[in-house]
């Protein structure tokens, strides 16, 4: 059940995000949204719920659905020049839409793409910074069965304030799993803990030798875009401990603060 929620958790994720002190818990909504398919709360408790038992207790809460920026087909019919025509393939027509949309940005193809039953194809794009997938920038392109630009939408970061990249800066991806867990209360053991490289992706890395987790807990490098602060380096620290599954985005060049959290075990409402 939750390896299939994490396949479709390629969103359209809106850039309403604080940054929070490391020595709180507080943490505010996660607002995303992706067609489809349920997106899940961001841990939301006071400074009195201090207990790893009081965050995972939460009940209640309740999800805003909401695009940074949508198209839909009536949009769109009212104004043909936002519409990049068809291509050589469906991909293409996708990439083109991007292209066509955000001239200046780079990207890459999600792997999560499929053709609905209604024979609409959906194709999602990950917004890339210096290589660096940018978590919370994505770009969602939806095309009919004659392959058409039905509908997109899409959270890509639009400033020009773009970061450079300086890995010596880079706190080591242990120190940022050590933070979350202090910050957070989680009940994993992680004294002797070592970031192993994962083979098959850049900046990634699982963490051998810890306990208290269902499956070992990972890490990877990412840029996330902040409210007030434009992009910043994270490294975003995923952790599966059964009654919480909590992905969160430590600061990648001090670990002294925590950017967002989100509980993909929590419930949530979901829209169609």
């Amino acid at each position: 059940m939750k390896s299939l929620l994490l396949s479709s958790l390629a969103s359209i994720a809106i850039r309403s995000v604080y940054a929070y002190p490391s020595d709180t818990v507080n943490a505010p909504k996660f607002l995303s949204r992706r067609e489809d398919f349920p997106f899940h709360e961001v841990l939301n408790t006071s400074k009195q719920s201090r207990t790893f038992r009081k965050l995972h207790d939460l009940r209640g809460v309740n999800i805003l659905m909401q695009l940074a920026e949508y198209f839909s087909f009536a949009r769109l019919q009212e104004d043909p020049s936002l519409i990049s025509p068809p291509q050589g393939s469906l991909e293409d027509t996708a990439t083109a839409q991007v292209k066509l949309t955000m001239p200046e940005a780079s990207f890459r193809l999600s792997d999560d793409h499929y053709v609905g039953d209604n024979g609409i194809a959906h194709f999602y794009f990950k917004q890339t910074v210096n290589n660096v997938d940018v978590d919370n920038a994505d770009f969602n392109v939806n095309i009919d069965r004659n392959g058409k630009v039905f509908s997109f939408g899409h959270s890509f970061y639009e400033k020009d304030d773009i970061p450079t990249l300086q890995k010596r800066n880079i706190v080591e991806p242990a120190v940022a799993l050590k933070l979350a867990i202090r910050t957070l209360q989680l009940p994993v053991i992680a004294d002797n803990v070592v970031a192993e490289p994962k083979a098959d992706r850049q900046q990634s890395f699982t963490f051998k030798q810890t306990s208290g987790t269902i499956s070992e807990p990972e890490a990877r490098l990412v840029y996330f875009q902040t409210k007030t602060d434009g992009l910043k380096l994270a490294w975003r620290i995923e952790t599966d401990i059964n009654t919480n599954w909590i992905v969160a985005y430590v600061d990648a060049e001090t670990a002294e603060k925590i950017y967002h959290i989100v509980d993909y075990a929590a419930a949530a409402n979901y829209e169609v």
